[in-house]
C-alpha cells in the first residue's frame, strides 16, 4: 500500500518520505510563502489596489525530489525568489 498525504507537507510526512516507510509523497503547502503573500495582499488592501490573484501551483514532494524541495528542516520552500521579488513590489 501507498499513501499520500496532503496539506502542509508536515515533518512526520517528510520523516516518512526520506526512509521510505508508510508514505511516498506529500502535497507540501509553502506556508512560508503564504505568509510573504498574506502581507501583500494586506498592503493591497490598505493602499486600495487590486489583489494580486496568485494561487501558489501544486507541488507532489517525492523521494525524487525531497533533497531539494524538502530541505534540511523538512518544509517546502520553494527555491523561486518569491522574497525578492516581494521586496521588489515593497520598495517605495
Amino acid at each position: 500500500m501507498r499513501m499520500l498525504s496532503a496539506g502542509d507537507g508536515s515533518a512526520a510526512a517528510f520523516t516518512r518520505i526520506r526512509a521510505g516507510t508508510f508514505q511516498v509523497g506529500t502535497v507540501a503547502e509553502p506556508l512560508s510563502q503564504q505568509g510573504w503573500q498574506l502581507v501583500d495582499e494586506l498592503n493591497r488592501l490598505l493602499a486600495r489596489a487590486p489583489l494580486s490573484g496568485y494561487v501558489a501551483p501544486v507541488h507532489l514532494v517525492s523521494q525524487d525530489n525531497i533533497a531539494f524541495d524538502g530541505g534540511p528542516q523538512g518544509q517546502y520552500d520553494p527555491d523561486n525568489g518569491y522574497r525578492n521579488i516581494y521586496r521588489h513590489i515593497w520598495k517605495p
